[in-house]
């Protein structure tokens, strides 16, 4: 599975946007240093996330196969939640920021926020650095499952399991490699100088 070979992912899911909107919206605020175009889809040779901001930004913004959802996969920690935000903002569309580590790295986070434009309607999450932290924050979502958040153990209360059952009840199976393909041409979005 994906989520499977990566060391840690973030990706954003606009529940009600069009890639086409997005497209228009993003060459009509385009800087000089970026290039906008549509491709194909290899999400393991496209995108490979970093650490760091010592490297050229680049999103690419996918149709899922069999869903009506824009997913925004970056090369940033971060996912370039920045960038979503601009995009909430502007196309008054909230989105799902959704990180998810593999269990070998050493600095381990899980978290799910929901935002409006700039701002955080809720967060909660998980993180080893090094001892493991609990945050939650904001009105709780009808899909979540609040009991994993009383568990003992911290590193029990948000996990793989529990982020993808969350996407599962949100309509979105992260957990199959469908997800991570588009059955049509996906937009990129990178920088190309500084």
């Amino acid at each position: 599975m994906f989520i499977d070979k990566k060391e840690h992912i973030v990706f954003s899911v606009f529940k009600s946007a069009d890639l086409e909107k997005v497209n228009t919206f993003l060459l009509e605020n385009k800087q000089n240093n970026y290039n906008i175009f549509y491709g194909k889809l290899d999400i393991e040779k496209d995108i490979i996330p970093k650490q760091g901001g010592t490297h050229y930004p680049k999103a690419v913004f996918f149709k899922p196969k069999q869903t009506d959802i824009v997913v925004q996969y970056s090369n940033y920690y971060d996912g370039l939640v920045t960038l979503s935000n601009y995009l909430s903002d502007n196309l008054k569309v909230p989105f799902y920021q959704f990180a998810l580590s593999n269990p070998e790295t050493l600095d381990k986070k899980f978290s799910f926020a929901k935002y409006v434009g700039y701002k955080i309607s809720r967060v909660v999450y998980t993180m080893q650095d090094p001892q493991w932290k609990f945050y939650e924050q904001g009105e709780i979502l009808p899909f979540e499952n609040t009991v994993n958040y009383e568990k003992k153990r911290i590193k029990d209360r948000l996990n793989k399991e529990i982020i993808i059952e969350y996407c599962s009840q949100l309509g979105f199976d992260i957990a199959n490699n469908n997800f991570w393909e588009s059955a049509e041409p996906s937009l990129f979005y990178e920088c190309i100088s500084w």
